[in-house]
């Protein structure tokens, strides 16, 4: 039979082990920050504790030297039932580069009451964020692409319309020279003709 203080001693580790518990459960924030330092050191045995267990086989994509973690950035959860999503940013370190920003979201499921990091989607929220990101840039370029074809429109209606005028007035001129030209032939036809008058 156990003595007294022996009895006490496993109690308050229990309470001490549920109590953790508890708080795990209900700071999902920090679990999503203790599962991201674990990655970040490549610590993937001590992150595996955070993530659920039908999605800790996807934590070999952090074995890759290409998934090296700089740094993370977190924003306001997003919750909805028993899932939170975080949006994140996810630094990863180039050697030569600049480092890449991956936005993502660090999707958190309770299960058997503890928050823990549902890997799976965490990953393709990568997938979709980065898409996201793509096609704003391509909207971007595309728009741009319609300013400067805008700016070329207009730049030649000003040219056609500065060559149609210019057009006009030398057709004008041209027409003001014939005129003239047809004025003075007929005065000289008239002259020609008075001067036959005369002779007769």
């Amino acid at each position: 039979m156990k003595s007294v203080p022996q009895l006490f001693v496993i109690i308050f580790a229990l309470m001490l082990g549920l109590g953790a518990c508890t708080s795990q459960a209900e700071d999902p924030n920090d679990v999503a920050a203790m599962f991201w330092e674990s990655v970040q050191a490549k610590q993937l045995d001590s992150a595996k504790q955070y993530v659920t267990w039908d999605s800790a086989k996807h934590l070999n994509y952090f074995t890759d030297e290409r998934m090296k973690i700089a740094s993370y950035e977190f924003a306001e959860p997003v919750v909805k039932e028993d899932v939170i999503a975080i949006d994140t940013i996810v630094v990863l370190e180039r050697k030569d580069k600049d480092n890449v920003r991956l936005p993502t979201k660090t999707v958190l499921v309770k299960t058997e009451g503890v928050w823990r990091v549902e890997l799976k989607q965490t990953l393709a929220a990568v997938l979709e964020r980065s898409a996201d990101k793509f096609a704003n840039q391509l909207n971007q370029i595309f728009q741009q692409g319609i300013s400067e074809i805008d700016k070329a429109l207009a730049e030649s209606v000003g040219e056609l319309s500065g060559s149609l005028e210019q057009g006009a007035k030398e057709l004008g001129n041209a027409l003001e020279q014939n005129a003239g030209d047809l004025s003075n032939s007929l005065k000289q036809f008239q002259l020609e003709l008075e001067q036959h008058r005369d002779k007769k």
